[in-house]
């Protein structure tokens, strides 16, 4: 049987993010993430960090620096065969997501959220 799945973003979730700044340059942990991840294995569920950033081992170096707790960087070893790149994942934790429910409410929400921006 498969496990449980969590697709969690690096940037603005886990870490603080301000805008990008190179491939060096790293937020603080956000406070929370570590327990939360942290409580996420513990049940056993594998915790899949998910980010745009293409240096994943400098990631991957900075996140087991600061402690924090994770299975995976951009890749589900679970996930379907032959499937593309996105994670398969039970659950995807983001700062920019619109939850779908049904059309016409992500409509609404996505023109809310990017004239809020303008």
């Amino acid at each position: 049987m498969r496990p449980k799945v969590i697709a969690v973003d690096l940037d603005g979730v886990v870490l603080e993010y301000d805008g990008w700044r190179g491939h060096n340059n790293f937020g603080k942990v956000k406070e929370g993430a570590k327990e939360a991840l942290a409580e996420f294995k513990k049940r056993g569920w594998v915790v899949v960090i998910w980010t745009t950033r293409g240096r994943v081992d400098k990631v991957e170096k900075y996140l087991r620096e600061q402690g924090v707790p994770f299975d995976y960087i951009n890749e589900n070893p679970y996930g379907p065969p032959d499937s593309s790149r996105k994670i398969h994942a039970d659950v995807y934790i983001d700062d920019k997501a619109v939850r779908f429910r049904d059309w016409e409410q992500a409509r609404s929400e996505v023109i809310r959220i990017l004239e809020a921006k303008e």
